[in-house]
């Protein structure tokens, strides 16, 4: 297995007053790229194009520029691999690092997690004191417990994977399972009417 990027240094950041960010576990942990549904998502977020930051989370520069596709197989081990990770203080160290490095160029971040993205924002902001900065929309949740910051939880009723970590949610999708967030209308609106709401607060 190629480098994960999650050894690399953080990318140095302008500062923002605000920003919204996409972070979700890497089905190729060699790139930060998104994918076209995720830069889509982000893009149709009520945030000025400079606020918006295009990869994934760890942000790193030195990254490929363009999503390389890999079978669901491959993603779901790498993600499974990354979760596991987590437990480890090497790993949360480095989380640390970058969530620090986010923190402290951006006034107000706000947070469009993907299944166990969730766990990377709270293992990394778990000892920051910035976490009431931090608003975090979660699309189908997994994670060992939630993060101590303001949280909106949209769930899938069919995400038996998400359902079986996360028992209770703020928004439930009809017919939705763990795959299909990114395309679905109903969670597009629900994630435009909640971050709106959050800005205007």
């Amino acid at each position: 297995m190629s480098p994960s990027i999650w050894h690399r240094r953080p990318s140095p950041l302008p500062d923002r007053a605000r920003r919204v960010c996409f972070v979700s576990g890497l089905s190729d942990p060699t790139s930060s790229a998104l994918s076209q549904d995720q830069l889509t998502l982000l893009r149709s977020l009520p945030f000025d194009e400079s606020e918006i930051i295009d990869r994934n989370f760890p942000f790193t520069s030195d990254s490929r520029e363009t999503a390389r596709e890999v079978s669901m197989f491959w993603a779901s081990l790498m993600n499974g691999w990354q979760y596991v990770r987590l437990g480890s203080p090497r790993y949360r160290e480095i989380l640390e690092l970058h969530w620090k490095n986010l923190l402290q160029h951006t006034g107000k971040l706000y947070l469009v997690s993907l299944s166990c993205g969730l766990e990377f924002i709270r293992v990394g902001i778990e000892s920051s004191a910035d976490a009431s900065r931090i608003h975090v929309v979660a699309l189908g949740p997994v994670c060992r417990q939630l993060p101590n910051c303001s949280l909106t939880i949209i769930q899938g009723e069919q995400d038996w994977i998400s359902r079986r970590f996360v028992p209770d949610a703020n928004h439930r999708v009809p017919g939705l399972g763990h795959m299909g967030y990114m395309n679905h209308p109903k969670v597009q609106e629900i994630l435009c009417s909640d971050l709106g709401n959050s800005i205007s607060a």
